[in-house]
């Protein structure tokens, strides 16, 4: 297909598994793109996209002329805001421009191809008639044929074709709501156009907001299997951080660190037991790979000591020691250049591996602090560098020496793991929104005032809890809303209950008046991070929304997917009494 084969083989290389779909694809974008797709990927849709546009970069700068010229953009959703932002970036990458300092951050031909829908199909057009005349131009200098203006241009237009591939394409919603059906209808609008839209979110699940759109070419990205997901973490082994450790250093000798070159074989058996450990929770071998990065440095430390010591064992004590094969090089070098020159020899010989008991030690002491890594640096709480850094093992682990492995309580472990992702989200901010979800879930919107209603001069009136009096035998018995589960809250009321929360339980230095702090408490909550941190909550699963899906607005209505253990830990964090704070129908 005058696709060329050599490329093709570096991309099966570079993303193993993905032979079939890269086969399917490059048959289709060089014969007959289809006029609308979508790609279906739950697990890996960076990747796909990525492989995509490997595959339109090598069909774009093919010379064969039985080809037609093709131009590609990709756009990723998650970066717009606008719709005018989505025609600048589309039109751009279709005309190979970039915005800079030397072209005064201009787009392409100076044009306002932003404007509107329609504007932007021109560009479109135009991109296609420039494109495909430099294709016809140098076809014409080896044929000389004669043809009318309008062949020419009929010849221009449909001589080009263009792919569009949207990234992320179930954030097409909200203000860039009216993009959908455009995109999915732009082959109809313009001549040999094509998109493409790449998702983890299925197609019925986009069109809810959109029934014009057209039905689409359907292909579903199926998982990586474990072997080919632990040859994609192999290929894509990161760069190994250097870390500072307080081992004992050689002296003259360079550091040991995780990029040693005999580290390599080892690094098989790693990726294995990551995956193991992630794959339950993850198929996306990019996290993982993201993981790996995180986790190198400290399990190769204990094996970085053993071989400190060998090396440290054997560096000669005086120059007596060294031994030097030529016997003339002792009568033009001194004893310093002698032993010099054996450090720079041992510092390139090679190490002893650990046995298998070994490595199967390792592994298995280092696996909680894996899915701990995992938990955290999946939502980016932290960076692989930051979890390297505080996660250096202590400078008398040994991986050879079973007494030095430093002993962990495995049930304190589990519920340290278990519980990781709440009690160390992040700042004091995310706790306490945790926190306002779970009292306006399980309390009645009527013990709001009780609770959390102050008098005139900010003294709040629960002084005490002041128990209801005995009931007569024919009163009914209520059931606790914990054993009923969370109820639906809306977002107003949330919102008042954490400023309640904010103005009791957190300390203002400085403001000695009730009406400073209710107002910088009123401030806090009013915070766009407040609303970014419950739609990362809701995206997570921590919140459940149950109402309108597009955005979050003030009729939206949520319920807390947070159990009462995690509940109580955050509240012992932020010193906040939550079991007082609880609506009990037998007590109130």
């Amino acid at each position: 297909m005058g696709i060329n084969d050599l490329s093709l083989d570096d991309i099966n290389q570079y993303y193993p598994g993905r032979s079939n779909i890269l086969s399917h694809l490059s048959i289709l974008m060089a014969v007959a793109p289809p006029p609308f797709m979508h790609i279906f990927d739950p697990h890996t849709p960076r990747t796909t996209c990525r492989l995509i546009t490997s595959l339109l970069d090598i069909l774009s700068s093919s010379e064969d002329p039985e080809l037609k010229p093709l131009r590609y953009a990709c756009v990723d959703a998650r970066e717009i805001v606008s719709a005018r932002q989505f025609y600048d970036r589309a039109i751009n990458a279709f005309a190979g421009h970039r915005p800079t300092r030397t072209n005064s951050y201009e787009n392409w031909a100076s044009g306002t191809w932003s404007d509107t829908l329609d504007s932007f199909l021109a560009g479109l057009r135009e991109i296609g008639k420039l494109f495909a005349g430099e294709k016809n131009k140098s076809d014409s200098d080896s044929i000389d044929t004669t043809e009318t203006s309008d062949q020419h241009d009929l010849d221009q237009a449909a001589g080009c074709n263009l792919v569009l591939v949207v990234e992320n394409a179930n954030y097409l919603s909200g203000p860039l709501k009216e993009l959908l059906v455009p995109l999915t209808r732009l082959s109809e609008m313009v001549m040999n156009s094509t998109t493409i839209l790449i998702s983890d979110v299925r197609w019925d699940d986009i069109r809810e907001t959109a029934r014009a759109c057209p039905d689409p070419y359907l292909i579903k990205v199926p998982a990586l299997s474990r072997e080919d997901a632990i040859l994609y973490l192999s290929s894509h082994f990161p760069l190994p951080l250097i870390v500072k450790q307080g081992a004992i250093k050689a002296p003259g000798l360079p550091a040991l660190t995780a990029a040693h070159d005999d580290l390599v074989p080892l690094r098989q058996h790693f990726l294995s037991a990551v995956y193991d450990i992630c794959s339950p929770h993850s198929r996306d071998p990019a996290e993982i790979a993201y993981v790996v990065q995180a986790t190198w440095p400290a399990f190769v430390t204990p094996i970085l000591a053993d071989w400190n010591t060998i090396r440290i064992s054997q560096i000669p004590e005086n120059d007596m020691d060294v031994d030097v094969d030529d016997s003339g090089a002792g009568d033009t070098q001194g004893p310093e250049e002698l032993l010099s020159q054996w450090r720079r020899a041992a510092s390139t010989s090679e190490y002893p591996l650990p046995t298998e008991g070994t490595r199967l030690r390792l592994i298995r002491h280092f696996s909680p602090s894996i899915l701990a890594a995992f938990h955290e640096l999946l939502p980016r709480r932290t960076s692989a560098r930051a979890w390297a850094r505080s996660h250096i093992p202590p400078t008398s682990f040994r991986a050879s020496q079973w007494s030095s492995y430093p002993q962990t309580n495995s049930s304190a472990e589990r519920t340290e793991v278990s519980n990781s992702d709440l009690i160390t989200y992040g700042s004091s901010h995310t706790r306490m929104l945790i926190l306002a979800c779970y009292l306006a879930s399980y309390n009645p919107s009527k013990s709001d005032m009780r609770i959390f209603g102050r008098d005139s001069s900010g003294i709040p009136k629960r002084k005490n809890r002041g128990y209801a009096k005995g009931k007569g035998k024919a009163a009914t018995a209520k059931t606790p809303q914990k054993l009923l589960g969370p109820s639906a809250f809306g977002l107003e009321r949330m919102l008042a209950i954490l400023e309640a929360l904010t103005l009791e339980y957190v300390d203002f230095p400085g403001l000695d008046e009730a009406y400073e702090r209710e107002d910088t408490a009123n401030l806090e909550n009013s915070r766009v991070r407040i609303l970014s941190e419950l739609a990362q909550l809701v995206q997570e699963g921590q919140i459940v929304r149950t109402g309108a899906t597009d955005s979050i607005a003030c009729s939206s209505t949520f319920k807390c997917n947070v159990g009462f253990e995690e509940i109580e830990q955050i509240a012992e964090s932020l010193r906040v009494p939550v079991n007082e704070l609880l609506w009990d129908p037998e007590n109130q």
